[in-house]
Protein backbone atom coordinates (compact mmCIF):
# COMPACT_ATOMS: atom_id res chain seq x y z
CA UNK A 1 0.00 0.00 0.00
CA UNK A 2 1.27 3.61 -0.93
CA UNK A 3 0.21 6.22 1.89
CA UNK A 4 -1.19 9.38 -0.06
CA UNK A 5 1.32 12.74 -1.42
CA UNK A 6 1.71 15.20 1.07
CA UNK A 7 -0.37 18.70 0.56
CA UNK A 8 1.53 20.34 3.12
CA UNK A 9 5.12 20.36 3.78
CA UNK A 10 5.46 17.22 5.38
CA UNK A 11 8.23 18.87 7.98
CA UNK A 12 5.70 21.31 9.54
CA UNK A 13 3.44 18.32 10.31
CA UNK A 14 2.89 16.23 13.19
CA UNK A 15 2.48 13.15 12.23
CA UNK A 16 0.60 10.84 14.35
CA UNK A 17 0.00 7.28 14.69
CA UNK A 18 -3.67 6.42 13.29
CA UNK A 19 -4.24 2.40 12.74
CA UNK A 20 -2.08 -0.73 11.50
CA UNK A 21 -2.03 -1.39 7.85
CA UNK A 22 -3.49 -4.78 8.82
CA UNK A 23 -6.81 -2.99 10.41
CA UNK A 24 -7.44 -1.18 6.87
CA UNK A 25 -6.77 -4.38 4.82
CA UNK A 26 -9.64 -5.69 7.34
CA UNK A 27 -11.76 -3.14 7.22
CA UNK A 28 -11.35 -0.36 4.35
CA UNK A 29 -12.43 2.20 6.18
CA UNK A 30 -11.64 3.79 9.57
CA UNK A 31 -12.48 5.93 11.87
CA UNK A 32 -10.15 7.41 14.19
CA UNK A 33 -10.01 10.32 16.75
CA UNK A 34 -6.16 11.71 16.87
CA UNK A 35 -4.58 14.75 17.51
CA UNK A 36 -7.96 16.36 18.36
CA UNK A 37 -9.31 15.64 15.08
CA UNK A 38 -12.27 13.10 13.78
CA UNK A 39 -10.64 11.57 10.95
CA UNK A 40 -11.86 8.57 8.75
CA UNK A 41 -8.66 6.27 7.37
CA UNK A 42 -9.77 4.82 4.03
CA UNK A 43 -7.53 2.11 1.30
CA UNK A 44 -8.72 2.08 -1.87
CA UNK A 45 -6.49 0.89 -5.03
CA UNK A 46 -3.92 0.09 -3.04
CA UNK A 47 -3.46 3.56 -1.28
CA UNK A 48 -4.20 4.80 1.84
CA UNK A 49 -6.36 7.99 2.58
CA UNK A 50 -7.04 10.01 5.37
CA UNK A 51 -10.19 12.79 5.60
CA UNK A 52 -12.34 14.42 8.03
CA UNK A 53 -14.63 12.25 9.46
CA UNK A 54 -17.72 14.55 9.47
CA UNK A 55 -19.52 15.12 6.02
CA UNK A 56 -19.92 19.00 5.42
CA UNK A 57 -23.11 18.30 3.45
CA UNK A 58 -25.63 16.91 6.15
CA UNK A 59 -22.94 15.82 9.09
CA UNK A 60 -23.17 12.19 8.40
CA UNK A 61 -20.26 9.90 9.99
CA UNK A 62 -18.35 9.11 6.98
CA UNK A 63 -16.88 6.05 8.21
CA UNK A 64 -19.99 4.43 7.83
CA UNK A 65 -19.55 5.01 4.16
CA UNK A 66 -18.23 3.29 1.32
CA UNK A 67 -14.87 3.25 -0.36
CA UNK A 68 -14.16 2.69 -3.95
CA UNK A 69 -11.83 3.77 -6.80
CA UNK A 70 -10.15 6.64 -4.61
CA UNK A 71 -13.67 7.67 -3.42
CA UNK A 72 -15.24 8.28 -0.45
CA UNK A 73 -19.54 7.50 -0.34
CA UNK A 74 -21.63 9.61 1.96
CA UNK A 75 -23.70 6.81 3.63
CA UNK A 76 -26.36 9.91 4.08
CA UNK A 77 -26.45 11.36 0.59
CA UNK A 78 -24.56 8.78 -1.36
CA UNK A 79 -22.64 11.63 -3.10
CA UNK A 80 -18.89 10.81 -3.60
CA UNK A 81 -15.67 12.62 -2.18
CA UNK A 82 -12.35 12.06 -3.93
CA UNK A 83 -10.03 11.04 -1.75
CA UNK A 84 -7.14 13.30 -3.72
CA UNK A 85 -9.20 16.49 -3.55
CA UNK A 86 -11.89 16.32 -1.14
CA UNK A 87 -14.40 17.74 -4.23
CA UNK A 88 -17.83 16.13 -5.02
CA UNK A 89 -17.95 16.87 -8.46
CA UNK A 90 -21.01 18.76 -9.45
CA UNK A 91 -22.10 19.23 -5.74
CA UNK A 92 -21.95 22.80 -4.64
CA UNK A 93 -20.72 21.27 -0.87
CA UNK A 94 -17.36 22.50 1.10
CA UNK A 95 -14.88 20.24 -0.38
CA UNK A 96 -13.67 17.54 3.16
CA UNK A 97 -10.25 18.28 4.19
CA UNK A 98 -7.34 15.99 3.15
CA UNK A 99 -4.69 15.07 5.55
CA UNK A 100 -1.79 13.38 3.91
CA UNK A 101 -0.51 9.95 4.95
CA UNK A 102 2.76 7.93 5.46
CA UNK A 103 3.22 4.04 6.59
CA UNK A 104 5.74 2.91 8.68
CA UNK A 105 6.79 -0.10 10.27
CA UNK A 106 3.12 -1.55 9.26
CA UNK A 107 1.08 1.39 11.02
CA UNK A 108 0.09 4.36 9.33
CA UNK A 109 0.64 7.99 10.29
CA UNK A 110 -1.76 11.03 9.34
CA UNK A 111 0.68 14.28 9.00
CA UNK A 112 -1.68 16.81 11.13
CA UNK A 113 -1.03 21.18 11.14
CA UNK A 114 0.15 22.48 13.41
CA UNK A 115 1.64 22.20 17.05
CA UNK A 116 0.85 18.85 18.46
CA UNK A 117 -2.01 18.98 20.82
CA UNK A 118 -2.31 17.38 24.41
CA UNK A 119 -4.30 13.66 24.55
CA UNK A 120 -8.25 14.58 25.24
CA UNK A 121 -11.06 12.47 25.73
CA UNK A 122 -13.19 12.35 22.14
CA UNK A 123 -15.53 14.91 22.20
CA UNK A 124 -19.13 13.21 20.82
CA UNK A 125 -19.25 12.62 17.30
Amino acid sequence: MTASPPAHDPDALHWVEACTVEALERRSLIGVFIGGEHLVVAQSDGAIHAAERKCPHESADLAKGRCSGGRLMCPRHLAWFDLKTGNVPGWDVRSLRIFPTRVSDARVFVGLPGVPKAPRPPEPF
